[in-house]
C-alpha cells in the first residue's frame, strides 16, 4: 500500500475513494513495529499529493496519531519515518494552519 500511495496520484485517489484512510491509520495503532512504519509512510506519501487528502487524513485524526506516536517511541527508524512524513503534510498549497501543526511543536 505504500508503494501505491507512492505512485501517481491515481493511485492515491484510489485509496481514498475505496475508503484506505481510516484503515491505514488503524495500522498506527499495530503492536508490530513494521507495520507502524509502513502506515506512517503510506499516510506521508497520501498527504504529499494534495491539501484535500492531507486534509482528510487531518480531519481523521491521523496526523494526531502519528504525532503521538512519535511522542513514544525511540526506534530510531520509525521516527525518521515519522519527521519525513510530518514534512509531507507540509507540502501541498495552501499550507495547514498553524493550530494544526502546533501539538508537534508545542505539546
Amino acid at each position: 500500500m505504500t508503494n501505491i500511495a507512492g505512485g501517481n496520484n491515481d493511485y492515491g485517489s484510489s485509496i481514498v475513494t475505496k475508503g484506505g484512510i481510516p484503515k491505514i491509520i488503524n495500522l498506527i495503532d499495530s503492536p508490530i513495529m513494521e507495520i507502524q512504519e509502513q502506515a506512517v509512510w503510506c499516510l506521508g506519501n497520501l498527504a504529499s499529493e494534495s491539501n484535500n487528502i492531507r486534509d482528510k487524513i487531518i480531519a481523521l485524526k491521523g496526523l494526531d496519531k502519528i504525532v503521538s506516536l512519535l511522542a513514544k517511541t525511540d526506534r530510531n527508524s520509525l521516527i525518521k519515518n515519522i519527521v519525513w512524513s510530518l514534512t509531507s503534510f507540509c507540502r501541498p498549497d495552501p499550507p495547514m494552519a498553524y493550530e494544526t501543526v502546533k501539538p508537534v511543536f508545542f505539546d
